[in-house]
């Protein structure tokens, strides 16, 4: 994949319509295929960047997370993230979003990969969830203002899954290269495509 498509739209988009923006991950970070993939979508409207991830399997989720509140260490268990860079070059900024799948949330800027630059928690973050017997689906909104530089037609991302504690099997939309998983290789983030 050379490029992500994400949705805009002038307004919240409707969840349906992420759904036809859906791009599936079917293998792990070592080429392995699995029977349950996770999809993710993204949009941005006027006023925030949009997050949707999904999976067809019981969700593991961390004892202490509660819905739409902050929570570290959340891919102890089954998360769903992505990271947004503000450019290709290897010491630009870059956030990085952990999304369980009962909505609890972590964010954390970095200045190069895995130096953080400010761990405070993004302000105004929504979040919905929707977790039943073999499924999960969860929802992120930040507001745009959270990420000051995010430009959609300049920025890079990737989305990424840690999933079926405590075995673990990491998951990437980018290639990332090979070796240990490392989530935390910007240069290598997708570039964006705005589609209307």
């Amino acid at each position: 994949m050379s490029n992500l498509s994400i949705l805009f739209s002038n307004e919240t988009p409707d969840l349906k319509d992420l759904g036809v923006f859906r791009v599936q991950l079917k293998r792990d970070w070592f080429g392995k295929s699995f029977d349950e993939p996770v999809g993710v979508s993204f949009a941005v409207d006027h006023t925030h960047f949009h997050f949707l991830a999904c999976r067809n399997r019981n969700a593991l989720i961390h004892p202490e997370a509660e819905p739409g509140k902050f929570q570290p260490e959340l891919w102890k268990y089954d998360v769903a993230e992505f990271f947004i860079s503000s450019a290709k070059d290897e010491g630009s900024e870059y956030l990085e979003f952990n999304l369980a799948p009962n909505g609890a949330w972590w964010s954390c800027f970095f200045q190069k990969p895995r130096v953080p630059l400010r761990a405070v928690p993004l302000e105004g973050v929504i979040t919905s969830a929707e977790v039943g017997e073999g499924f999960w689906k969860v929802h992120a909104a930040i507001p745009r203002e959270e990420i000051p530089w995010l430009d959609p037609e300049s920025c890079l991302l990737n989305a990424a899954f840690i999933l079926d504690s405590p075995e673990q099997r990491f998951v990437t939309l980018a290639n990332l290269g090979d070796g240990k998983p490392d989530f935390h290789r910007p240069q290598d983030f997708l570039p964006m495509r705005l589609s209307t």
